[in-house]
Order: structure tokens, then C-alpha cells, then sequence
């Protein structure tokens, strides 16, 4: 799709992902008060459990969702360590740990 203004593609997001956005921001509250700076880099570990095995293993919702919430810029990740932990139709789910990396 074209944006109408700039005739540049752009990128809609799925339903799912949105939806997906929209519950991220309820779990996971603004710390505005505890934002990593720009200046600090960060270390990242995401542990998924998919509904089914149809899914990658795709982090990038989760990165833009920290960056509006815990960090000031997803580039401020410089190390990742994503796991998928299995299926649980029941209770799909994802841990996140952020944690300042030091040196």
C-alpha cells in the first residue's frame, strides 16, 4: 500500500498484531519514570509459548513495545536471547527480562 501523501510504501500491521500491541500495553504498564537512557544498552531475553507450532520465533513486537514502554529506542538492544519454550493453547504467553548490560 502506498502512502497517499509521501507515494512511498508503508507497512500496515496485521489485525493480530495490533491486537497483540493493545495487550502488551496492559501487561506491561509505561515506566516513564524507570526509562533505560539512550545512552544505556541493553540485554533482552524473551522466553515464548506459542498457541501453535504455525509460529515464528519473531520478537520485533516485543522489541517495538519495549521501546514505547521500558526503553527510548529498540536500538539500544545489543543483545538478544530469544527462546521458544513450546506450545500452550491454553495460555500463550511470553516472559520479557530487560536488563542493563554494563562494560
Amino acid at each position: 500500500m502506498l502512502n497517499k501523501k509521501t507515494r512511498k510504501p508503508m507497512f500496515i500491521k496485521s489485525k493480530s498484531a495490533l491486537q497483540f500491541e493493545k495487550d502488551f500495553a496492559v501487561q506491561c504498564p509505561s515506566l516513564k519514570e524507570k526509562i533505560v537512557p539512550k545512552s544505556e544498552d541493553v540485554a533482552v531475553e524473551v522466553k515464548v509459548w506459542y498457541r501453535s507450532w504455525r509460529s515464528d520465533l519473531d520478537c520485533s513486537l516485543i522489541f517495538d513495545g519495549l521501546q514505547s514502554r521500558i526503553i527510548e529506542n529498540d536500538r539500544q538492544i545489543k543483545q538478544m536471547h530469544l527462546y521458544h519454550m513450546g506450545v500452550d493453547k491454553e495460555y500463550p504467553r511470553c516472559e520479557v527480562t530487560v536488563a542493563r548490560v554494563h562494560g
